[in-house]
C-alpha cells in the first residue's frame, strides 16, 4: 500500500487572528502548498477555526477556492477540518464546502478532543450530522478524518478515517522522545516504537492510546521559539510556534526518514498526517522566493522578513 502523506496546518483563523486576510493569503498559500508539493506530501490541508459563532464569514468561500485552486494546481488534494466546539453550524459550513470547485475529492477532518473535554459521543454526534449533510448537498470528498487521542471507535470502514494524534497523551511520553533525539531518527522511532508496542506501551494503559494497525498516526510540529509559519498570535502563549518542542528543530531531513521509518516499518497505512502546522518550522518552507516565502515568517532570523 501506498501510504499517502497529508501537512495539516492550523492557519485559517477567523478575522480576529488577522491571518485570513486578503495582503496575507496569498503569501500563505503560496507558502503553505508550495513546501506541501516540494517535500513529498500528497495532500495539504488546513483547520477552519472559526469564532464559534452560528455564521461563516461572507468571504470565506473566496479564500477557500483560492487555496483548492492553488493546492490543485500544484497536483495536491486539499483537506479541510472542522471542530464541534468552534463551529456551530454545520449548515454553513456544508453550504461552503459544496460550493467550492474541487476536482479532486476533499479529504475531511474533525477535531474530536477541541476542547479536551470534548466527549465522544458529542464528537460522534457531530461526524453524523456532518456525513448526513454532505451527503444531501452531494460533496465531493473521499475520508472524514477523525482527530482523537482517546479512541472513538476502532476500524472504521470508509468514509470515516480514525487519527490517533500520537502528541496528545497525557505524559507526553512521545513528545519528549522526539525532543531528546533531534535529527536521530533511528534512535528516535525505536524509542517510539518501544513506547507504543512495548511490555509496558500506552497500549496496556487505561486510555488504550492508539495503535499503528487501528487507525492513521497524526506527527506534531511545534518548536520553543517564534520562527514558524502563522505563528501564534495568542499572547498568552509563552512560545509562538508551539506549546512545547516536538520535532521543531529536526532538520526536514531527517523528520522525513523519521516518517519513512514508520511507513516502512507499518506498511498497511493508509494515511500518514503531519500536524499542528501552526508551528511548521519557517527552515523547513520551500523558498521557490525567498523575499515572498518570508512575507507569513514571524521572529525569525534576517533572511525572513517580517508581516
Amino acid at each position: 500500500m501506498i501510504t499517502e502523506r497529508v501537512l495539516w496546518h492550523d492557519g485559517y483563523h477567523d478575522p480576529a487572528k488577522d491571518l485570513f486576510t486578503a495582503e496575507k493569503w496569498p503569501d500563505y498559500i503560496d507558502a503553505l502548498v508550495d513546501t506541501a508539493s516540494s517535500k513529498r506530501f500528497d495532500t495539504v490541508g488546513i483547520t477552519l477555526m472559526l469564532d464559534g459563532s452560528a455564521t461563516v464569514p461572507a468571504d470565506a468561500l473566496t479564500y477557500l477556492q483560492e487555496f483548492v485552486a492553488k493546492a490543485e494546481g500544484s497536483g495536491l488534494s486539499v483537506g479541510l477540518q472542522f471542530s464541534p466546539y468552534y463551529n456551530k453550524s454545520l449548515e454553513n459550513i456544508v453550504t461552503i464546502i459544496s460550493q467550492l470547485n474541487n476536482t479532486k475529492p476533499l479529504l475531511l477532518g474533525v477535531d474530536a478532543e477541541d476542547p479536551p473535554t470534548m466527549k465522544a459521543a458529542t464528537a460522534m454526534d457531530f461526524v453524523d450530522n456532518f456525513k448526513a449533510a454532505l451527503d444531501e448537498k452531494n460533496v465531493n470528498y473521499s475520508r472524514i478524518s477523525v482527530w482523537n487521542a482517546f479512541g472513538i471507535k476502532n476500524n472504521w470502514e470508509a468514509p470515516l478515517l480514525n487519527v490517533y494524534e500520537y502528541y496528545s497523551q497525557p505524559d507526553a511520553r512521545t513528545n519528549n522522545i522526539f525532543s531528546s533525539n533531534v535529527d536521530n531518527p533511528k534512535a528516535a522511532f525505536k524509542e517510539f516504537y518501544d513506547a507504543i508496542l512495548g511490555p509496558a506501551s500506552y497500549l496496556d494503559s487505561p486510555d488504550k492510546f492508539g495503535s499503528p494497525e487501528l487507525g492513521a498516526p497524526a506527527f506534531a510540529i511545534s518548536r520553543d521559539d517564534s520562527c514558524c509559519l502563522g505563528g501564534s498570535l495568542d499572547p498568552s502563549k509563552s512560545n509562538p510556534c508551539g506549546g512545547k518542542e516536538i520535532f521543531g528543530h529536526w532538520s526536514w531531513d531527517n523528520f522525513d526518514n523519521f516518517l519513512d521509518r514508520y511507513t516502512n516499518t507499518f506498511p498497511d497505512t493508509e494515511y500518514l498526517f503531519v500536524y499542528q502546522g501552526d508551528q511548521l518550522p519557517c527552515d523547513w518552507l520551500f523558498q521557490n522566493d525567498p523575499s515572498s516565502a518570508g512575507l507569513i515568517c514571524n521572529g525569525c532570523s534576517s533572511s525572513y522578513a517580517s508581516i
